[in-house]
């Protein structure tokens, strides 16, 4: 078992309040009680999530939490190795996503709808499409282009007629893929002209258009 599955199990009959006030909260901090809640809930147990409590840090929360359900949180070094490993590698693998290109030139379309209107040409990919093997990704973005040409007739809004996809891959590498989700080449260059809304110089696009922001965003 690894070290969620064992806090999982030594919390599943207990109440939250009562294993807070043995960590040394309150008598039934809500707050404490909910703290556990939530790092049961964090695939990195909480570890990277911020917020701020006056007793323990992250890794000392976790530490005070095994030792009251007398785990020794120095048995689970190896779990603990991969979650930071697995975050560090989700923080920091290529963001790997696929521009619809319409070939869009502005004409008299008002910048601030432009902006409202960005992330329908992007397809982002989730962390477990880009830790796959290249050629596991590129089959799986061929389905996914063809199956969003079907999806849009075609055409996104105020950008226009899709004329083909890119999947941007790594660093200053892509695929230009057809409609069909054929790969025609590798593209010398791409036009992308980007529409965003600042104040005071920070990009607020997503958060104005209340498209989720990845902690990369923040």
């Amino acid at each position: 078992m690894d070290l969620r599955q064992q806090l999982q199990l030594k919390l599943s009959h207990s109440d939250y309040h009562d294993i807070a006030q043995l960590m040394g909260y309150k008598s039934k901090s809500g707050k404490a009680a909910q703290r556990i809640t939530d790092v049961l809930a964090d695939r990195y147990l909480g570890l990277y999530s911020g917020g701020f409590d006056f007793k323990y840090r992250s890794d000392e929360f976790i530490s005070a939490l095994c030792s009251v359900l007398g785990l020794s949180i120095s048995d689970y070094k190896n779990d603990l190795d991969a979650i930071h490993g697995e975050y560090l590698d989700r923080r920091d693998r290529y963001k790997s996503y696929v521009f619809v290109d319409t070939e869009f030139k502005r004409k008299s379309q008002p910048v601030c709808v432009l902006a409202f209107c960005e992330g329908m040409r992007y397809i982002e990919l989730d962390y477990e499409i880009r830790v796959k093997p290249m050629h596991e990704q590129v089959k799986y973005v061929q389905s996914l282009v063809a199956q969003h040409y079907k999806d849009t007739k075609g055409k996104i809004s105020i950008w226009g007629d899709v004329r083909r996809y890119v999947f941007f891959y790594a660093e200053g590498c892509k695929l230009a893929i057809s409609l069909d989700g054929v790969i025609i080449n590798e593209p010398e260059e791409v036009s992308i002209g980007k529409a965003t809304l600042t104040v005071g110089g920070a990009d607020i696009t997503k958060l104005a258009t209340g498209e989720k922001m990845s902690p990369e965003d923040m």
